[in-house]
Formats: structure tokens, C-alpha cells, sequence
């Protein structure tokens, strides 16, 4: 086992030319961000990129906690946040109703606004409830083989990483997990965003909390297993409003086991090792957010967001994540310990 996860290990080394190439882009373009921003309340930041530039050594506090890009120390490390201490989310709480509304009227525009049809469908069904279960039950298989032409035609794909191309395609033992970005890589999706006006702008009025790095619907079939694996960043939390079918539901975070809720926020680090199991008999679709961690300051955010900008303008994203992996040779050593 040990000579297996040293070859893991070592498999990285084959881009030691590229890395050193996007160390030195880091560097500058870091201390030209430093400079015309002053250095004073960097001193994270600059110990961050010491780091990724393999001038110091990452030392991780929390077991299980092991970002693969940014790791900015002295952030409070926890695997879920307590969803009161955050003002927005009473908002998408608030606002659930309309956002799966919406959700519903893209993913069938026969539904209508009002319950009537619902109800009336209800009382009908009642009254032939034999006939309607076998139905119900070549109905369900029906649905069920052909989700994913429904996503496809709506739009939803599959997960397309954080910037990793390590990421892509490794994500799901079991089952399906198809998203609909409306931000990926802090970039938006103008045509997406149109097809969910309501749900659109009440995201961009969430204000400076919200990262808007990544921002989705989130769907995830019966019997799916998200494997374990670490987001990119401490600096960041994902939020999760659950939408619909949320039942038997886990998301396990750090050791950590909670269960998703129609219409409640769940907020998590995604920097500690997480996994989601559906148990449930129930596609299970969340609006998915990201968001800044507390603890980063108003400087040090501002001070990312720009070499971020500088990144996306001039370098293929996936091509800037994958190359600074210094976290994930660690990540490779230590995986034993964290186990």
C-alpha cells in the first residue's frame, strides 16, 4: 500500500516544469496585486503564496482539513457553520417557494403557479388508488430511465470541478449528479441566468457574502454516492438551500453527519474531506452557492478576487489549478493518517 501511494505521489512530479513556470506567474503577479494594495493585512496571503511557491511548508491544524489550492491560515476550521450567524440565509429560506417554482416550471413549463391542478389531480387519484399504483410504480422507472435525457435537454451536465481537471469524471461512485451553473470559476452563465430570472436576482442580492466562484442547481439521483474528496479552498463555504427531495439525504463533512432539509440552508467547508450518500427513493436538487469565509477580511478578499481576474484572463483556469498542486502531494502522504 505504502509503494502504491508513493507512486500516487511521485505521478505528480512528472510537471515539475509546469509548476515551477506557474509558481513564478504567481509570484509576480502576486507581488504586483501586493503592491498597488499595500502589504498591511496581507500577511496571510503572502504566507499562502509562500506556500503554493514552495518557499514554506503548508502545516494543516485540523485533521482532515486539506484544501488542494489555498489554504490561508489562522481561519476558524470547522466542518459546518451554524446557519443563523449568516443574514442571507433567511432570504433563500424566505424565498424557497419561488426559487423551486421556478425550478419546476424549467424543468416542465406545464406547471402552474397555483395548487388547484395539484389538488384536483389529488382527489382523482384517490378515487382509482389501485389503478394509479401500478401506474405510479412503470411511471417511476420510466422517469427514472430517462433522467438523463431530461437533464441533457435542460441543460444540467455534469459536475465540472473547481478548476482541477483531476476532479473531472472521478466524483461519483454510484448514480447521477448533473448541475446547472449559473457561476463557475467566478465566471456567469448569462443564457442559464436568463432561464432563472426570479431565482437570479434574488442570488444578486445577496451582497458580498456570496463568493459567486461556483453557483448551481444541484441534482442528484436515488442511490448516488459523492465520493470523498477536498475542495480547493479554506477561504470558502458552500451552502446548500435544499429544494426538493432532501429526505434520507447525508452529507458527511470532516467525520461529521448532517441531513439536507427541503427549504433550510446547510453550510460547509468543503476544504474538509466530504461525501454525499442519498439513501432516499427521491431525485434530490439543492441551489448550491459558495461564499466567503468570516474570518477572511474585506482586504484579503478583495486582494483574491484580483488574482483570480488576472488568472481567468490570461491562463486556461484548469491548466492554473492543476499546476499548483503542492496541497495534493501532501494531501497523497498523509491520506493514511486521515483514513
Amino acid at each position: 500500500k505504502m509503494r502504491e501511494e508513493e507512486k500516487e505521489t511521485d505521478s505528480y512530479d512528472e510537471d515539475d516544469d509546469t509548476t515551477t513556470e506557474m509558481q513564478r506567474w504567481l509570484e509576480n503577479t502576486w507581488n504586483s496585486i501586493k503592491k498597488s494594495k499595500g502589504a498591511e493585512g496581507l500577511e496571510r496571503m503572502q504566507t499562502m503564496i509562500d506556500v503554493l511557491c514552495e518557499k514554506e511548508q503548508v502545516v494543516f491544524h485540523t485533521p482532515r482539513q486539506r484544501p488542494y489550492s489555498f489554504y490561508l491560515p489562522g481561519l476558524k476550521a470547522q466542518p459546518f457553520h451554524d446557519t443563523s450567524l449568516f443574514d442571507f440565509v433567511n432570504v433563500l429560506e424566505a424565498n424557497h417557494p419561488s426559487i423551486l417554482l421556478e425550478l419546476k416550471k424549467h424543468l416542465d413549463p406545464t406547471t402552474t403557479t397555483t395548487s388547484s391542478s395539484s389538488s384536483s389531480s389529488s382527489s382523482s387519484s384517490s378515487s382509482s388508488s389501485s389503478s394509479s399504483s401500478s401506474s405510479s410504480s412503470s411511471s417511476s422507472s420510466s422517469s427514472s430511465s430517462s433522467s438523463t435525457q431530461v437533464d441533457q435537454e435542460k441543460g444540467f451536465q455534469e459536475y465540472r470541478g473547481d478548476g482541477s481537471a483531476n476532479d473531472k469524471g472521478t466524483m461519483v461512485g454510484n448514480g447521477q449528479w448533473k448541475l446547472k451553473y449559473m457561476y463557475h470559476n467566478f465566471i456567469r452563465d448569462e443564457d442559464n441566468c436568463n432561464q432563472f430570472p426570479e431565482t437570479t436576482k434574488i442570488l444578486d442580492s445577496l451582497g458580498d457574502q456570496i463568493l459567486r466562484g461556483m453557483l448551481c442547481f444541484s441534482s442528484i439521483t436515488p442511490e448516488t454516492h459523492i465520493l470523498p474528496h477536498y475542495g480547493p479552498s479554506n477561504m470558502r463555504l458552500t451552502c446548500h438551500l435544499g429544494l426538493v427531495g432532501c429526505s434520507d439525504v447525508d452529507v458527511i463533512v470532516g467525520g461529521q453527519t448532517r441531513q439536507y432539509q427541503d427549504g433550510k440552508c446547510i453550510i460547509f467547508d468543503d476544504s474538509f474531506r466530504h461525501e454525499v450518500i442519498h439513501k432516499g427513493n427521491q431525485k434530490r436538487v439543492t441551489l448550491m452557492l459558495d461564499l466567503w469565509h468570516p474570518d477572511v477580511s474585506l482586504k484579503e478578499r478583495h486582494a483574491f478576487e484580483e488574482l483570480m481576474h488576472c488568472a481567468m484572463s490570461c491562463l486556461d483556469i484548469d491548466y492554473f489549478f492543476h499546476s499548483l498542486h503542492v496541497y495534493r502531494k501532501y494531501e497523497r502522504l498523509e491520506e493514511r493518517i486521515i483514513i
